[in-house]
């Protein structure tokens, strides 16, 4: 969201939603009407189309009759224009909730400030400038990550219509993530923030073996190979567990490249954040040293008593 830009109504809908007039949080919780709360958000979610009324009935009042399902959505219609109004964001005399020949639409003047429609154009633009301009690409990825704080309304996990949408915008989210991480790393060998947009989103999707292979491959590049070996348990638990799967081949070649020797572990001191990852990490390469080359394996752990 560009900062220097005043927008007098704001809707952000990637994550939980919210609601900002001029820039303040205004608690949704207060409004009286859920449905006139349900309609906001369906009409931001469709910001470019004009929606029929009987759609709108259908979505809202499947339990109605039509007339009295045409009544309750003029009522909540009126609702929705006041509250909008008791909030102040209709001070400017812009009328947000349009309507004509029984078509509603949320007005996208410049005065609307709505994550979906920055998302969206940042990520076309992204990919149009892919090719013929890979370092602006990158900028306009990283900013298009940003904006997505988690899931297409996150606290409307049961909301039938909200599916299709979460789906749309996560799938985006996921192409943006690998585009990103590819140009990091082709054009910045940026380890480091590739490895933590990995993470991001394996927070979203925890089963991408692509965004853990990825992950791994940072970690290698930087010689955490303890990191990398646990990483790949970590992939190989959650595929077997949700799955019944392996790691795929490319996956498992990408760990054979993790050193079998035992010189990262001078890199276990008394500055290692997990100590006992770094020990687990470590069994972990010796069993697989063991079974690549068939030769037997001492492990000396030496534990030393702090003085008081």
């Amino acid at each position: 969201m560009d900062e220097s830009t005043e927008y007098i109504l704001s809707l952000e809908m990637l994550g939980p939603f919210q609601l900002k007039i001029r820039g303040e949080f205004i608690p949704v919780e207060s409004w009286k009407s859920h449905k006139a709360l349900q309609l906001l958000k369906y009409l931001a979610a469709r910001y470019e189309e004009k929606i029929p009324s009987d759609v709108l009935i259908d979505l809202l009042w499947t339990d109605k009759d039509y007339q009295a399902a045409r009544a309750n959505l003029h009522s909540t219609v009126y609702l929705l224009r006041k509250n909008l109004k008791t909030s102040g964001v209709d001070s400017s005399n812009q009328n947000w909730i349009r309507s004509s020949n029984n078509l509603y639409w949320l007005a996208t003047s410049p005065a609307l400030y709505l994550d979906l429609r920055h998302f969206n154009a940042l990520y076309r633009q992204s990919e149009k400038l892919e090719a013929q301009d890979p370092q602006t690409s990158l900028q306009v990825s990283l900013q298009a990550l940003e904006l997505y704080r988690s899931g297409f309304l996150a606290e409307d996990l049961y909301l039938e219509w909200a599916s299709p949408f979460r789906e749309h915008y996560q799938n985006c989210y996921m192409q943006l993530v690998t585009h990103t991480c590819r140009l990091l790393l082709e054009h910045k060998q940026d380890f480091k923030r590739t490895a933590h947009i990995c993470r991001t989103a394996l927070r979203h999707e925890p089963c991408r073996e692509d965004m853990h292979r990825i992950l791994m491959q940072c970690l290698i590049s930087q010689g955490r190979f303890p990191e990398a070996v646990l990483q790949y348990q970590h992939c190989s638990g959650l595929l077997r567990d949700e799955f019944g799967l392996e790691p795929s081949s490319e996956t498992k070649a990408l760990f054979e490249k993790v050193p079998t020797s035992f010189s990262f572990l001078q890199e276990v001191n008394e500055q290692t954040p997990c100590k006992q990852a770094a020990l687990e990490a470590a069994l972990i390469s010796a069993k697989t040293h063991l079974q690549k080359t068939k030769q037997p394996l001492t492990l000396l752990i030496i534990e030393l008593e702090q003085s008081v």
